[in-house]
């Protein structure tokens, strides 16, 4: 049975170790479901806004976790993944247990919502499932929506990326298009002539060179135009390297010039790609973006890891560079005894009963 944590504070240290411990066997490994990147949401968009309190549930036996929060808005009270909306938008999140317990799991919560309803209208929960994941959840919402009276569908609101990589860089370039194969390989000769430098920054260094990905990102995206942004993924990258966590910060550099990078996060062997930054200034005989994701993949690849994960968004870069699309789900429930649905329901049958009445008396 799942219960929420008596403790509320922002600190989230009474729950850090099980936190942790989940983690590392969960199938949902992404940046947004550490520790790390919680607690610093939690503090930056969550703490200070009376519209959300944390609903973070666990179990007993200490086997699985709920990062979840309710935001409301209006008199609409919804569950949700915390940094699902609102704020820095995450890239993963999801229950922290085992790939092969997430239907136990996942059952569990909707025992949880559906004997506190008067805590939510709605619940959605964005998912990153594998096809037996996903068949085994749906399959396990059917059997427990007979007993619990929840309504619910699923939808596909975003797709995430990945690259597969070989034991080889030439296996690698052999498996891409050949026209992709040929431009990787012209702007890998062309960025070495021009005299490009790649560095693969972690540590202390990646974060005092975060302001270079600041300033390029502004260049095409802004995705870091609000201070409390930079501040946060900021704090978040001095947090994962005060534990142990490996935060990456790739950079390709002309004439001492950072001209592209990307935040990174690898865990095991796999290697999480966050946000990037690029000056298109510098493209044509060299493309700056995947001349730094060559450069990259590379050196992941001599390092032993097996997948990097381009995050949500199927831009045609990633599938250039091998990418293959999966889709994120969007799992939806709402409960019939909310008032706010009941409300709604109510406006239907009396628009219907209008409508009906005046077809009678047209008849």
């Amino acid at each position: 049975m799942l219960h929420r944590a008596d403790r509320q504070d922002s600190s989230f240290s009474y729950i850090q170790e099980d936190w942790n411990a989940q983690y590392k066997q969960s199938h949902f490994q992404g940046l947004g479901n550490t520790y790390e990147w919680c607690i610093e949401w939690w503090k930056r968009y969550g703490e200070s806004d009376p519209n959300k309190a944390l609903y973070i549930l666990s179990d007993d036996e200490k086997t699985t976790l709920f990062p979840l929060m309710q935001n409301r808005k209006g008199r609409v009270k919804t569950i949700e993944f915390m940094a699902q909306s609102d704020g820095a938008f995450t890239d993963y999140v999801g229950p922290l247990c085992e790939t092969t317990s997430i239907k136990k799991h996942m059952v569990k919560l909707l025992d949880f919502l559906y004997n506190h309803t008067r805590t939510w209208d709605f619940t959605s929960l964005r998912l990153a499932l594998n096809e037996q994941a996903y068949s085994d959840l749906i399959a396990a919402i059917v059997d427990a929506s007979r007993s619990h009276p929840i309504n619910w569908d699923v939808t596909t609101p975003m797709q995430y990326v990945t690259v597969t990589l070989p034991n080889h860089f030439d296996d690698y370039l052999a498996s891409l298009g050949s026209r992709t194969r040929q431009d990787i390989k012209k702007y890998l000769r062309n960025s070495a002539k021009a005299g490009m430098e790649f560095k693969l920054l972690s540590g202390q260094d990646a974060v005092d060179n975060l302001h270079n990905l600041f300033k390029l990102n502004a260049k095409n995206w802004n995705t870091f135009s609000n201070i409390k942004d930079r501040e946060f993924l900021t704090s978040v990258a001095i947090h994962l390297i005060e534990n142990n966590k490996r935060f990456l910060l790739p950079q390709l550099i002309l004439d001492g010039e950072t001209i592209a990078t990307v935040f990174g996060y690898q865990i095991a062997d796999c290697c999480y790609l966050h946000t990037a930054g690029i000056n298109r200034q510098y493209s044509g005989q060299v493309s700056p973006g995947l001349t730094l994701y060559a450069y990259l993949i590379k050196e992941m690849i001599e390092s032993g890891i097996s997948t990097i994960d381009f995050s949500p968004g199927a831009e045609e870069y990633k599938l250039r560079l091998g990418g293959k699309v999966a889709p994120i789900y969007q799992f939806n429930f709402q409960h019939p005894d909310s008032p706010v649905i009941r409300k709604k329901i109510n406006h239907l049958n009396a628009s219907l009963r209008r409508k009906l009445n005046k077809l009678r008396k047209r008849a």
